[in-house]
């Protein structure tokens, strides 16, 4: 099967109970994130950037992976 989605074969195969809740996250009015809970409260993971600018995806502060807290202001 091909799937031309954003979203990973393992996102959308998965069942409801596996898959932690995610959610986008607007930094600013050109960055966006998708990430998705950790277990700590208020970190999340950092799953995807969403940007048009080109310089944003060379941050390492927003590599995907990488875990944020929700109360911490990304500059």
């Amino acid at each position: 099967m091909i799937n031309y989605s954003i979203f990973t074969g393992e996102f959308i195969m998965s069942t409801e109970e596996k898959v932690k809740a995610k959610k986008v996250i607007e930094i600013n009015r050109d960055i966006k994130l998708l990430v998705e809970e950790t277990d700590k409260k208020d970190e999340y993971k950092i799953l995807q950037i969403i940007s048009t600018d080109p310089q944003v995806f060379l941050r390492s502060d927003l590599n995907p992976g990488t875990i944020i807290k929700s109360r911490l202001q990304l500059n």
